[in-house]
């Protein structure tokens, strides 16, 4: 950590005070709101007229320790991998880490529950959710 002298004139530069909140904190091994809080992975939702797509970034985990499951409605994706040696590092500080969360999701009412599938690639899980047959959009003829 750099020592920085407080200027009391630029003392409403509230993002470098917090920054450098964070940086003692962590010299000192205290927890602060960052990494005392579990770090949920960030997701992007599209909806086409065929399904819906969700993208879900899982930076450095492999696709062996991902788990997807559907119940009642409810997609949870999770990862609780068991730790190995490579995962017992002690890191002076953190501030990414996916290798253990869980996230829900109740599925919208047009979605297909039977026809989800996941592909996982270069950190992105990708879920396709088809829509129901009836809620898909269909031309009608005029005779």
């Amino acid at each position: 950590m750099t020592h920085t002298r407080m200027n009391h004139r630029f003392a409403p530069v509230v993002p470098e005070f917090t920054r450098m909140l964070d940086d003692l904190l962590s010299d000192l091994n205290l927890p602060n709101g960052r990494e005392s809080q579990q770090q949920l992975p960030l997701v992007n939702f599209r909806k086409t007229s065929e399904a819906w797509l969700l993208q879900i970034a899982l930076p450095g985990l492999s696709k062996e320790k991902i788990n997807i499951e559907l119940n009642e409605g409810v997609l949870t994706i999770s990862s609780h991998p068991e730790e190995g040696p490579a995962e017992k590092v002690k890191w002076s500080r953190r501030e990414f880490d996916y290798t253990k969360f869980r996230r829900s999701f109740r599925l919208p009412e047009d979605a297909d529950p039977e026809k989800v599938t996941a592909k996982y690639e270069d950190g992105v899980l990708n879920l396709h959710i088809a829509l129901k047959e009836e809620q898909k959009p269909r031309k009608i003829n005029v005779v």
